[in-house]
């Protein structure tokens, strides 16, 4: 087995149980130390991690800063950025009206 396999696989299996598990999800956040420590070990300011996964530099501060819970799928985020993983269904992006993007 590949290591891409091997790793969609164990991708997989995370979001099967952040889902099945949606009330332990719901209780759990990713500490904002551990956060920020990733962030800067992989060369990202706060400014073009925001950009690299399309949230508002204000959330990542806030996950930063504690006011915000960190989502427990930011993990999953991570994971694919660490092993360079492309975003699956870019080809079928279509523009949204009134977006500000």
């Amino acid at each position: 087995m590949d290591n891409g396999h091997h790793f969609r696989d164990k991708l997989e299996g995370g979001i099967s149980a952040l889902f099945h598990e949606s009330r332990t999800a719901d209780m759990l956040t990713m500490d904002p130390a551990f956060f920020v420590a990733w962030r800067k070990r992989q060369g990202f300011t706060q400014v073009t991690l925001s950009e690299r996964i399309h949230v508002n530099l204000f959330t990542v501060k806030r996950w930063e800063g504690g006011s915000r819970k960190i989502p427990p799928y930011m993990g999953l985020i991570m994971a694919a950025i660490e092993n360079d993983l492309e975003p699956i269904g870019t080809e079928a992006m279509i523009e949204v009206e009134g977006s500000d993007d």
